[in-house]
């Protein structure tokens, strides 16, 4: 079992669309993918759970905040609801800082951080990066944090400014990049499906945009197999 979670301190970065192309990705290579979804609006589970009823491949998983609770009883709640079967866990995490997402970050392989050429986002990463130092020493982790996480790149559309070009080259520079993934129309509008991108497809939507998207996800999955060389 493999745990990536997806965080970022900024909300509206693209977690939620990232996770879900993550697990299309891994469904097509026949792989059994679990869900968890500690984000409060709950996206990452309305895409998830009309495809979970038809595909036992997946299995989607949701954990409310318990109020009072410490880092420990929050860590601890997550172990429990791990399925030992699962070959992947993605755990999709809200925009903020709380201590769900810190149990989220001690738990979890691998952290993926989205960011495009914006200042803030850039924050968000660098501010997600202390947060997940924090984790790490809550459970006596001597891995560097820089070890455990990966920026996805988002290009946006049309064409930077000077500014633009300034956060892109700290993202690759600083931190680097797994992937660079295109912010299209029809990747933002991905999880208003409830599809799959192969359910999509044999649904008779037009294929152009979806296989765009199968192409993006594999890109992103084959970059984080090799992450774990498997």
């Amino acid at each position: 079992m493999r745990v990536i979670t997806f965080a970022s301190t900024k909300g509206g970065v693209g977690k939620s669309t990232l996770a879900a192309l993550c697990a299309d990705g891994l469904l097509r290579e026949g792989a059994r993918v679990q869900l968890i979804d500690l984000d409060p609006q709950g996206t990452l589970t309305k895409w998830a759970e009309p495809i979970a009823q038809r595909s036992p491949a997946l299995l989607t998983s949701r954990m409310a905040p318990i109020a009072g609770a410490s880092f420990a009883q929050h860590y601890n709640a997550l172990i429990t609801i791990l399925e030992d079967e699962t070959d992947w866990v993605i755990i999709d995490t809200a925009g903020s800082d709380d201590v769900r997402q810190l149990a989220a970050l001690a738990i979890c392989d691998l952290v993926i951080s989205p960011s495009g050429p914006v200042e803030a986002e850039v924050m968000g990463v660098q501010k997600t990066l202390r947060y997940l130092e924090t984790a790490l020493q809550e459970i006596g982790s001597t891995v560097p944090p820089m070890d455990m996480l990966r920026v996805v790149y988002q290009r946006p559309n049309g064409f930077p400014n000077a500014e633009m070009l300034v956060m892109r080259e700290l993202i690759y520079d600083h931190f680097g990049a797994v992937d660079a993934i295109h912010q299209s129309a029809a990747i933002m509008s991905f999880l208003g499906r409830r599809m799959t991108t192969a359910e999509a497809i044999t649904a008779g939507s037009d294929a152009a945009p979806f296989l765009k998207m199968q192409a993006a996800a594999d890109k992103l999955t084959q970059s984080l197999r090799g992450q774990f060389d498997v």
